[in-house]
């Protein structure tokens, strides 16, 4: 009887240790839900399955988004990145969110009152022309838009006069080279997003690869040297 107590015993500890361990693995692989519990505003239904596919935290942490920095947001929309943003830029940053679609700015207003973000700065702008103050930002981001817009070039050259000596572009764009569905929808893939961005009068400095259905561009305005082959950085 003491044997099978002790058997007993050890087969509960080695379950507790095996329960222990497939949590925490659990935890690493669904870390979109713990940021969905862990963060100060509400995350609507619609976001989670897209910040699945685009972990907020990822992005900002691979953009080098910390907080006191000024951000312009192209294509904010209903604010799904938008929060996130602001979240990480806390009091003493600032987020002009953009966007084109007056209904979509009205939701994003009263998500910024229900949640209390006062460091949100909603901007109607035109299709080629954001509207962000001058000598602004120190990161221009866009994510999920470039592939909608008429005139990409020349929205990316109109960006160019609110960037702060040094601020850089941020864009988050689905790739054809991970996905089939991206050609599909008209998604710049990697050679098109260079060309276009050097058009605009910027330079690619890397391009993070690690999102499953995406890629990262950070560039920042071309300096008239020679174009240098940008940087890829995968998982």
């Amino acid at each position: 009887m003491r044997q099978k107590a002790i058997v007993f015993l050890l087969w509960g500890i080695l379950l507790s240790m095996f329960a222990d361990a497939w949590h925490e693995g659990e935890k690493k692989g669904k870390a979109w839900i713990l940021q969905s519990q862990d963060v100060p505003f509400q995350i609507e239904e619609w976001e989670k399955g897209l910040n699945q596919r685009q972990p907020p935290i990822k992005i900002m942490d691979a953009i080098g988004l910390k907080p006191g920095m000024v951000i312009g947001e192209v294509g904010a929309g209903t604010g799904r990145m938008t929060m996130w943003l602001a979240d990480r830029v806390g009091k003493n940053g600032m987020v002009f969110a953009n966007d084109i679609e007056r209904s979509a700015l009205e939701h994003l207003r009263r998500r910024c009152r229900r949640d209390g973000f006062k460091n949100i700065a909603i901007i109607h702008g035109e299709m080629e022309d954001p509207g962000f103050p001058e000598k602004s930002l120190d990161l221009a981001f866009m994510i999920n838009v470039y592939h909608h817009l008429a005139d990409p070039v020349l929205l990316i050259r109109n960006i160019h006069p609110s960037l702060k000596p040094g601020g850089l572009l941020a864009i988050v764009e689905c790739d054809p080279d991970k996905v089939k569905w991206a050609e599909d929808h008209g998604c710049a893939g990697k050679e098109n997003m260079i060309d276009d961005l050097k058009k605009a009068g910027f330079e690619v400095l890397r391009i993070e690869t690690f999102l499953e259905e995406d890629s990262i561009y950070i560039a920042r305005p071309s300096t008239g040297s020679v174009m240098f082959k940008p940087m890829i950085f995968r998982p």
